[in-house]
């Protein structure tokens, strides 16, 4: 565990990271962009002392840990982590995915987020009392921040001026979201439901596109614009996740648990598994029993 401050500048083609002195927004201590292509080093557990921080998935997929609580992040997710909260990905390869995030820093709540009273107080106590870990927006709100931040690294007066809007227009969203408003629609929530119920078996689009009254163009085109996945990467992923614990938690062969979980083949199988890990099936059993340790990134 370590204090990390986060405030260097980094602009890499993978990686790119906007620290507070290039904004010049109070309150706004970073912004940041990932293009992981590959899975990557772990995620070392780390807090921010003053700042409340929040990851933003466009695609693929995140996992993080607090505490004894791990959550797996997919498209359209917003995590959140309070000052002070130890997190990380718990040993885990940080995966194949697109995602902003972003830190605001609460030690000081005079001119925050750039506003003039009353609206910085307003703003300031509203993020203090958010308690939301996990929260999901729409497409559209979170292209609102994929613009800010193309906005924000331009440098121009005129782009920042039009970043810093979009920024508060997605932050205003966010806080004003409910527990009931999910960004999820009632069709696409049913199958859901039936997905995570019944990963382990072969999931036939057509029944899928049934459940939520939908046809199969429909299904695939409407559940990538909320879940920023397409069904098959969706299913695929919650199928790996599944993989996982019963590696760790059972005996079972590779081929058995391939099959198991309705994949074709253990081949296909492996290469899927170590598309969303960073592993092979067989580097993993070794890695959850404490064997081997994590690949390192190569730039």
């Amino acid at each position: 565990m370590f204090i990390y401050h986060d405030d260097e500048y980094v602009w890499k083609p993978y990686f790119k990271k906007l620290n507070s002195s290039f904004l010049s927004i109070p309150g706004l201590h970073m912004f940041g962009k990932a293009d992981f292509k590959k899975a990557i080093i772990p995620l070392e557990e780390h807090i921010h002392p003053d700042c409340y921080e929040f990851v933003a998935v466009l695609s693929g997929s995140q996992q993080y840990s607090i505490g004894s609580e791990t959550y797996l992040l997919s498209g359209g997710d917003v995590f959140m982590t309070a000052p002070g909260e130890l997190h990380g990905s718990f040993r885990m390869p940080q995966q194949v995915a697109r995602f902003l995030w972003f830190q605001i820093d609460m030690s000081q709540a005079t001119d925050f987020l750039g506003l003039s009273a009353p609206f910085c107080s307003d703003f300031y106590q509203k993020i203090r009392g958010y308690q939301k870990r996990l929260n999901k927006v729409s497409s559209q709100d979170m292209e609102l921040l994929n613009r800010a931040f193309s906005c924000f690294s331009e440098g121009t007066a005129d782009a920042r001026r039009a970043g810093h809007s979009l920024f508060l227009s997605f932050l205003s969203i966010l806080l004003l979201s409910s527990a009931e408003n999910s960004g999820v629609s009632p069709d696409i929530q049913n199958v859901l439901d039936y997905i995570h119920n019944h990963i382990r078996e072969e999931l036939d689009f057509s029944e899928l596109a049934a459940l939520g009254n939908l046809s199969v163009s429909r299904l695939k085109t409407k559940f990538k614009e909320q879940l920023g996945a397409p069904p098959r990467e969706y299913i695929n992923r919650l199928k790996i996740e599944e993989a996982k614990n019963m590696f760790a938690n059972t005996s079972q062969s590779i081929t058995e648990t391939a099959f198991a979980l309705n994949f074709s083949s253990s081949n296909y199988f492996a290469s899927v598994f170590k598309q969303f890990t960073g592993y092979t099936p067989s580097q993993y059993i070794k890695l959850v029993h404490g064997a081997e340790k994590a690949p390192p990134h190569s730039d």
